[in-house]
């Protein structure tokens, strides 16, 4: 399953290339059948050894016990890496099965973890073992048991050993697979998801839980088995396609779809969990097994489709659309959702990496996405004017542009945040971090969603015109909700919320709270250039290059400069205009929660120091993370 997802580049996984083969020439199903032969074998034993003929009935029978729940244990588990990226829905119904089956051996083999042969007399100092053997003593970080060396394969090791491994006790282990059963529990829902938008974020929260590298495998392999067919059958330009439809509706996008829309939430969600790289591995093999095949089954393009129908609803898009009969108007579409299969593709792939990896490709993905905005550009002009040519005129401006504006700000702002979850910025950086999600990013992103939900509801409204006299009727007694009212919400409380921390962080460099680099050995113009350097090859939103920062930002641009109190108050309110935004969303989840207490902490420590406290103090403030990721609460010492 990790080889096949590919969501991995770190050396010790690449067992091939150091000459570290897996038993190649025994296949799946022996292999189950060989520990279905011992299982069989132990289950009679056990049955034999609770006779009161036995001798010593009680200890033999846990000792069987335990050792036939271990193989069983390891049979379902196979069972279930083996079933799941086959992806159909039987297939996946016995895996929920399997599952449960191998969480009840697993509370057996809990409670039995003490039988058996035990590693030697142990004593931890720091991080190592002091192992005691007859006449030796000697440092190690594993148990060591007779007649068994848990590191025998590392003869086998890979030229430049990446990283250092430190093998979990046998509790920790059992942990570990409690672990990964849930999370293999949490992958098999991406099959349930409805849209390419939702996928996605599904795919990103599981990475944010660090998920180990088969959970981010088959995790892939279910929803994108080929690289242009999500779940193996949608054709992935046309997945996309749908995407920027439902987004702000084109005119020219309007097929009759029941596909993926949005699969874009649920990666994002569970990337952002941090899963081990097994359930990263499942989800990946569950979603795209298939680079071209979602679920191994539906064309990628066709997934896209739905997803950019779905979001704006391009007149080209719509039921009676007359712009899909022009060949040539066609053909650019479909060029166009053909070439948005690889980068969303790589977005959905990376999101099965672990966290560092990800900001890497990010990066990189950018590239790709400036030149998409700039095909969509294109091919939204020619639309427009082909459609005003027509009987029933529409405009088709910035429709395919505003779907892929909306993708690439996320990763933009994706890749900043990272930078806070990594520990890549030192404090004295924090500003024009803040800034630049402050005044730019999240700005646009409202502004962007607001554009689409604007669009949506129009063709909405149009749409219920064509209906005739006998929907008219009802539409007074439909209420009206705004398509992505809540969505545009947490943006701006989350605009809010950057624009407290950045006006904060100002007041601290006033007041002296923050340590500065010595400037003899810093230039905070390369260090700006060097944060935001990716975003130099977009032309929308146009990077904001350092002197334009400069100017922006500059107190004496006013005519009385502000003080550090005005600053903590006007970030005060910032936190305040966030508290309320986000009190008005109904059930909110535990994100919405945690950013509460940040905006509610945070509101209450800016109004204190507005008021003078520790006004002659330079001790600096504490970013305590432990609430969220990447807004810290502001502690003052």
């Amino acid at each position: 399953s990790i080889f096949r997802a590919l969501v991995y580049e770190e050396e010790d996984f690449q067992s091939m290339v150091y000459g570290y083969r897996l038993v190649p020439d025994v296949s799946e199903p022996r292999a189950l059948g060989m520990l279905k032969e011992v299982e069989d074998e132990l289950h009679r034993r056990v049955r034999n050894s609770n006779k009161p003929s036995s001798a010593s009935p009680h200890a033999e029978h846990e000792d069987v016990v335990a050792l036939f729940s271990r193989i069983k244990f390891m049979r379902l588990l196979y069972q279930v890496l083996s079933t799941l990226p086959r992806r159909e829905q039987p297939a996946l119904a016995d895996c929920q099965r399997l599952l449960a089956g191998c969480s009840e051996l697993l509370t057996s083999m809990q409670r039995t973890v003490g039988r058996g042969v035990q590693p030697h007399t142990q004593c931890k100092t720091s991080d190592f073992v002091f192992v005691k053997l007859p006449q030796t003593l000697f440092l190690a970080d594993h148990p060591s048991i007779m007649g068994f060396d848990p590191l025998v394969n590392q003869r086998l090791l890979p030229p430049t050993f990446p990283r250092y491994t430190k093998i979990k006790s046998r509790v920790e282990a059992l942990d570990y697979f409690e672990e990964l059963l849930n999370r293999l529990k949490l992958v098999c829902k991406i099959t349930s998801q409805t849209s390419f938008h939702n996928a996605l974020d599904f795919f990103i929260e599981f990475s944010r839980q660090g998920p180990c590298i088969l959970s981010r495998s088959i995790l892939q392999l279910l929803y994108l088995p080929l690289f242009n067919k999500v779940f193996g059958t949608l054709n992935f330009a046309d997945v996309l396609k749908d995407a920027a439809k439902n987004f702000i509706f084109p005119p020219v996008l309007m097929p009759k779809s029941t596909l993926l829309l949005n699969p874009q939430d649920f990666f994002i969600e569970f990337s952002r969990q941090g899963p081990c790289i097994l359930s990263r591995s499942i989800l990946q093999l569950l979603y795209l097994p298939l680079f071209n095949k979602v679920f191994g089954t539906l064309n990628f393009a066709d997934v896209l489709k739905d997803a950019a129908k779905n979001f704006i609803f391009p007149p080209v898009l719509m039921p009676k659309s007359t712009l899909l009969l022009n060949p040539q108007a066609k053909e650019y579409v479909d060029t166009f959702l053909t070439h948005c299969v690889r980068p969303f593709g790589n977005l959905v792939q990376l999101c099965g990496h672990n966290r560092a990896r990800q900001r890497d490709k990010l990066a990189h993905l950018l590239e790709d996405f400036a030149t998409l905005q700039d095909e969509a550009e294109r091919v939204d002009a020619y639309l427009h004017n082909l459609s005003l040519k027509s009987d029933s005129p529409r405009p088709h401006l910035a429709c395919f542009g505003t779907w892929i504006l909306y993708h690439t700000l996320r990763i933009m702002i994706m890749y900043l945040l990272s930078g806070f979850e990594l520990e890549l910025y030192s404090n004295h950086e924090y500003h024009y971090i803040f800034w630049y999600l402050y005044e730019f990013l999240y700005g646009w992103l409202v502004s962007a969603l607001s554009r689409a939900d604007s669009f949506l509801t129009e063709q909405e409204a149009m749409a219920e015109i064509h209906k005739g006299r006998g929907t008219k009727k009802n539409k007074s007694k439909k209420k009206k909700t705004r398509p992505y009212g809540r969505e545009i919400t947490i943006y701006q409380a989350l605009q809010n919320i950057c624009g407290g921390f950045y006006k904060a962080m100002v007041g601290f460099r006033l007041d002296g709270k923050i340590k500065l680099p010595h400037p003899e050995f810093d230039n905070e113009q390369v260090r700006y250039e060097h944060r935001f350097a990716p975003f130099a090859s977009l032309m929308t939103p146009p990077p904001v290059q350092y002197v334009e920062f400069r100017d922006m930002t500059s107190l004496l641009r006013y005519e009385q400069p502000p003080s550090s109190s005005n600053l903590y108050l006007a970030g005060c309110q910032n936190f305040h205009k966030a508290r309320a935004l986000l009190e008005t969303i109904n059930t909110p989840d535990q994100e919405v929660n945690d950013l509460l207490k940040v905006a509610k902490t945070n509101f209450v420590v800016l109004k204190i120091l507005a008021g003078g406290h520790k006004k002659d103090s330079t001790v600096p403030p504490e970013f305590d993370f432990s609430s969220h990721h990447h807004f810290p609460i502001i502690k003052l010492v």
